[in-house]
């Protein structure tokens, strides 16, 4: 299900209706090598997480979705 237009909005701020939350972060994905107890970067990318929980008042059930996308690397 995609999520609503205020959500990817939100700017890093937890924003929510009665029945729906989210919340849109940035992380930085790092991969790492170890030869000889040397470690060193391998590769990185920056992403955008979108944390979305949506429910339904009338049954008392809710959903949660984690959207991931890279836009650096």
């Amino acid at each position: 299900m995609a999520e609503p237009q205020w959500c990817e909005d939100s700017q890093g701020k937890v924003v929510g209706t009665r029945t729906q939350v989210c919340q849109v972060e940035g992380l930085t994905y790092t991969t790492t090598r170890t030869v000889n107890g040397v470690t060193t970067v391998t590769g990185q990318a920056n992403m955008i997480v979108i944390n979305y929980s949506y429910g339904n008042t009338g049954q008392g059930t809710f959903a949660h979705q984690i959207d991931v996308s890279a836009y650096n690397g």
